[in-house]
């Protein structure tokens, strides 16, 4: 299993359709579009008010606003904005993540403007196959932007197939998210001296960011910690053998991970109170791919052992096959009262750029 598995956000791209939805853009024109705008998280769904209020605009809102895993407040995976397409227009265009969602069995003055994007050819291909239901585009109305556009001849048959397929669309959303996390790193990297330091002492890399401070380090533990006013951000590595398969089974991964905090991530004036697993909301678990290698990608809440402190968390597991190391790597936040989903969306993005050096 841990040797064979390949599969990575790309795949997920192999599917997407080329149909000729929207006008297309020559690259000069576009450099000379505007950067998008908007706020992380946040979707543009552009609708007829109808379709909307159907069980076609609930599944639409279930699939985008599904519950963020590993926070005890809940809080959507994508923040939505309803446009009605008459109204979309002038910024509104420009903004990061676009979903427009248009049937043709109904012929409301909205929904047939949201038609004429088609061609005749792609309404006919569309009419005769059931399996084609979405396509995915990059800078349409500006630099950096996503625009998903999800389609079908009928209501009930593109209902059926976002309920079908809602992870998908939200995976395609959290990568372009993930990106653009990537992107703004390159001006936040901390001190390259500081880094090469970490790095070549532990034989790993990733996106060190500034303001990042170290807690703990020894031969097979880093701790590295963001303190802010309101925000405390964590971030911590560790390795150990690789054995088994049963490695990575949750209960195993917790264990450790709780031993992990008894051994390093303790309060320094109380050896009592140190970081463990808070069990009464279960961690969720998946199996992801990471670096192109078989990994468990482990969200849920964190508590202070004797003490009322706590947060999120998410965490990788993997084996590094050329060492037959396991690695486990998390990050964690305390942040009394502020929504989570985007700074354990950084956080995730930070791990994500985890490699382990020659």
């Amino acid at each position: 299993m841990i040797n064979n598995y390949k599969i990575s956000f790309q795949s997920l791209f192999l599917v997407i359709l080329f149909l000729s939805i929207y006008g297309c853009s020559s690259s000069e024109d576009k450099r000379l579009l505007p950067s998008a705008k908007g706020a992380n998280g946040e979707v543009i769904v552009v609708m007829d008010d109808k379709l909307w209020n159907e069980d076609l605009g609930k599944s639409v809102k279930a699939a985008l606003e599904y519950p963020v895993l590993g926070v005890l407040k809940k809080e959507p995976s994508f923040t939505i904005r309803h446009i009605k397409p008459f109204d979309f227009k002038g910024l509104l265009k420009e903004h990061k993540n676009l979903v427009v969602v248009t049937t043709f069995d109904l012929e409301s003055p909205g929904n047939l403007l949201l038609q004429e994007s088609f061609t005749g050819s792609s309404v006919e291909k569309i009419k005769s196959d059931n399996d084609i239901f979405y396509k995915v585009d990059r800078d349409v109305y500006a630099k950096g932007q996503i625009a998903i556009q999800l389609f079908s001849n009928k209501r009930k048959t593109l209902t059926n197939k976002i309920d079908d397929n809602a992870s998908l669309i939200r995976k395609i959303l959290d990568k372009e998210e993930m990106e653009r996390h990537f992107m703004a790193f390159n001006d936040r990297l901390a001190d390259p001296e500081f880094s090469k330091k970490l790095f070549d002492k532990h034989s790993f890399s990733f996106a060190l960011l500034k303001g990042y401070q170290t807690v703990m380090d020894t031969t097979d533990f880093l701790w590295l910690r963001h303190p802010e006013a309101k925000v405390d951000k964590n971030l911590f590595f560790a390795r150990r053998s690789y054995e088994s398969e049963s490695q990575f089974a949750l209960s195993n991964v917790l264990s450790w991970r709780d031993e992990l905090g008894k051994n390093y991530l303790f309060d320094p004036d109380d050896k009592t109170k140190y970081v463990i697993t808070e069990m009464l909301e279960p961690p969720a678990e998946k199996e992801v791919s990471f670096q192109n290698k078989y990994a468990k990608e482990i969200r849920g809440i964190w508590k202070i052992k004797n003490a009322f402190t706590g947060g999120s968390f998410v965490s990788y597991i993997f084996v590094d096959t050329d060492t037959q190391t396991l690695y486990y790597i998390e990050g964690f936040v305390n942040a009394p009262g502020k929504d989570k989903r985007e700074i354990i969306r950084e956080l995730s993005a930070i791990l994500n750029t985890f490699q382990v050096l020659d």
